[in-house]
């Protein structure tokens, strides 16, 4: 980058778009600025995939005008592309106005090929009304003869709608029938690796007929990453040789990176991940607010912080520092047996406890959220704000209480409830997007006084499924922190505050202040794809891409593309 800007009249679109994309991840944004203002003067001759990528580059470079006369006239021309179409579906979705939605919606159905209609109805069923909305409309369609594309888009929402015996019977039927296509065999992987069963998604790809390409090893490392196999990962992307290194893309390798305990490294990539956090200036702020940003910034600072400290100041430090944390799991699990099964029935009660702020639950979710109701042999409990409160009033003490009030977005609210709920009587807590699709004494009769997931790659433990007895010392432990956090007012990443991070490192400190033989009877920790073969977490659902969703990367649509879309929905 260290050359002068190029003339626009030597390039063509293309290579002012890669340009542009290399100076955003070194962080020239005035250097992308000045060539995207000569290039773009004439747009005319720009295709419309290169308008699309033309839009979300001028959005990272905070050039929303420009962003806006890109998608002017992309949206001139007598055909829109599917790409292009779901792109604006998404942002007249964050304008947050039904009324325009549906009319844009209608004009780009109207301007799109006859052959990706049904493509985009599916899709964008899915991402406005959620997966069961969007299954029951497919169903309704009664496609006699679905093309490879339409079949893999419903192979997707049969997964969010957590249809998974129709899935494997649906892509088999695909692969008989496009016996030569990878992508059916790829998604069929996917099922697998989605259903809790990596290695018979391993399996499957070692069975393939080019098990050495780029896109096999690609997919066999992927899965390696999501089971916590990281030296098999590394060893894999070693013995691929020259291509090794390009089958991760740069957060990928970062997670690796990290989860490896190699923070040097994983610093080296953070300026290439941090230019994808959403639209508009602050990149790299925005990264180091993320889950993933939030891990690094603990690892730097603890290796800050460590440096000529006693030994025996491990316990504090992981009490503090989720990197010691981890580490800490890490050494526990490798003393224990990977067979042993608890000696005894699970102290865990068959109660099953959810929460959402207010009392009107959109549609999706209470479907999703209806997957748990109605279990034979398991109450029900489900919390909005003002119940919360009540129950930490009558449970607890007015300190508690006034920490959940100091949260500072619904997920804090969240964890720190689930925590009170699970001390206070036991039982199972779920997230309202997490879905159960099988049997849940499978999970609950794994352990005795606690079952707990942990995260791949990364290593913290999921706190979106938590089962525990009342009383568990671990959970005290883990309200205390989370209360004195919350009323302290600090600034840390939810995640590293009340959620994943958090819970790591009250798992750590119960771990290091309880007699080893005891953690073993009331604490059983398991890799996160044992929970994936009773529960699909984390289901695709319509608010999560609102701006007034707590982990939005982005905010309202831009007045200027706001201005576009009203323009095409005054035509339909």
């Amino acid at each position: 980058m260290d050359r002068p800007t190029p003339s626009p009249r030597a390039v063509d679109p293309d290579i002012v778009l890669r340009y542009c994309d290399l100076a955003l991840k070194l962080d020239q944004s005035d250097r992308a600025q000045a060539v995207l203002e000569k290039a773009t003067q004439r747009l005319d001759h720009w295709s419309s995939p290169q308008l699309l990528r033309l839009m979300q580059v001028a959005e990272k470079n905070r050039d929303f005008k420009l962003a806006a006369a890109a998608f002017a006239q992309a949206t001139a021309r007598d055909t829109v592309l599917l790409p292009l179409a779901i792109y604006a579906v998404k942002l007249a979705h964050t304008a947050a106005d039904a009324d325009l939605l549906a009319r844009v919606r209608r004009w780009l159905e109207s301007h799109l090929p006859e052959n990706e209609i049904a493509r985009f109805r599916l899709q964008s069923d899915l991402l406005l009304d959620g997966p069961d909305v969007a299954l029951a409309r497919a169903r309704a369609a009664r496609v006699k003869m679905r093309a490879p594309n339409e079949a893999a888009d419903l192979v997707e929402v049969l997964f969010q709608a957590g249809k998974r015996k129709t899935v494997l019977r649906y892509l088999g039927f695909c692969r008989r029938r496009w016996p030569n296509s990878f992508r059916f065999l790829a998604l069929l992987t996917t099922a697998y690796q989605r259903f809790g069963a990596p290695q018979q998604a391993l399996d499957l790809l070692a069975a393939s007929a080019d098990p050495l390409s780029a896109r096999v090893l690609r997919m066999r490392l992927h899965i390696l990453l999501e089971s916590n196999r990281l030296e098999e990962a590394d060893a894999l992307i070693a013995q691929a040789g020259d291509i090794g290194a390009a089958l991760l893309n740069p957060f990928q390798m970062m997670r690796l990176k990290l989860g490896r305990g190699q923070i040097d490294a994983a610093d080296a990539l953070a300026r290439v991940v941090s230019t994808g956090m959403g639209r508009g200036g602050g990149a790299n702020s925005k990264f180091r607010a993320t889950h993933i940003g939030a891990l690094l910034n603990e690892a730097q600072l603890f290796l800050r912080s460590n440096d000529g400290l006693a030994p025996d100041m491990s316990e504090a430090l992981e009490r503090v520092f989720f990197h010691p944390a981890k580490l800490a799991l890490d050494r526990w699990q490798d003393t224990l047996s990977t067979d042993a099964p608890p000696d005894s029935a699970p102290d865990i009660p068959r109660r099953i406890l959810q929460y959402w702020d207010t009392a009107t639950i959109p549609p999706e979710v209470a479907a999703v959220m209806q997957s748990w109701q109605d279990l034979p042999d398991y109450t029900y409990h489900r919390y909005d704000k003002a119940a919360a409160i009540a129950f930490l009033k009558d449970r607890f003490d007015a300190d508690h209480v006034r920490a959940f009030r100091m949260a500072n977005n619904v997920a804090e609210e969240c964890d720190f409830l689930r925590l009170c709920l699970l001390l206070a009587d036991g039982g199972i807590y779920t997230d309202a997007d997490d879905m159960l699709v099988g049997d849940l004494d499978a999970l609950r009769t794994l352990g005795r006084g606690m079952v707990l997931f942990r995260e791949p790659v990364i290593g913290s433990i999921a706190n979106n499924l938590m089962m525990a007895r009342a009383g568990h010392p671990l959970l005290q432990i883990a309200v205390d922190m989370a209360r004195a956090s919350l009323l302290a007012r600090e600034n840390d990443n939810t995640w590293a505050k009340t959620g994943p991070g958090l819970i790591s490192r009250a798992t750590a400190a119960y771990i290091a202040q309880t007699p080893a033989d005891e953690v073993p009877q009331n604490l059983c920790l398991l890799p996160g794809y044992v929970a994936s073969t009773q529960i699909q977490a984390h289901v695709r659902l319509p608010y999560k891409a609102t701006p007034a969703y707590w982990n939005s990367n982005d905010g309202a649509t831009p007045p200027e593309l706001s201005k576009v879309l009203h323009t095409i929905a005054a035509t339909a």
